[in-house]
């Protein structure tokens, strides 16, 4: 018995390294083909920005970048990236950098089929037991859904 549940955990193991690296190289392709996206401004205040980049009227990426003044002095430059492909939510990252650059915080979540099947907080898994993980999963579709239907092409 012991056995077959060390190998059924390293099946599952395997099958999330198979996907994360699937997913990254997705994400890779839309980083590399940045430039020939259609860039559109979906809001532009003073201390944010959101873009969406379509490839046709294929929505591939999303990105937010802002400056939060809220908790310390020193404002914190914060950018979020989305990607999609095939009209899904695959990849989604946040990073947080303060004025001398250096990072602060990151969130890296992996999306296979809407659901979440990574989760890495500040470079440390999140057990897909934990509360943390299942409202991840829970929450980010929701919110996938609503930036698609405010990513729009103009």
């Amino acid at each position: 018995m012991k056995t077959f549940l060390i190998i059924t955990t390293l099946v599952i193991v395997q099958t999330a390294f198979g996907q994360i690296q699937s997913i990254d190289k997705v994400c890779s392709e839309i980083k590399q083909s940045q430039s020939t996206l259609k860039k559109v401004v979906q809001c532009e205040k003073p201390d944010a920005t959101r873009y969406a980049y379509f490839d046709n009227n294929a929505l591939k990426m999303v990105t937010i970048e802002c400056q939060d003044k809220r908790f310390s002095e020193q404002p914190l430059d914060k950018k979020v990236t989305w990607y999609f492909d095939n009209d899904k939510l695959i990849y989604a990252e946040t990073i947080w950098t303060d004025v001398s650059g250096k990072i602060t915080y990151t969130d890296k979540i992996y999306l296979t089929n809407d659901h979440v099947v990574a989760y890495f907080k500040n470079g440390s898994a999140i057990d897909n037991g934990s509360d943390e993980f299942k409202s991840v999963d829970k929450g980010l579709f929701a919110y996938a859904q609503q930036l698609k239907s405010e990513s729009v092409q103009k």
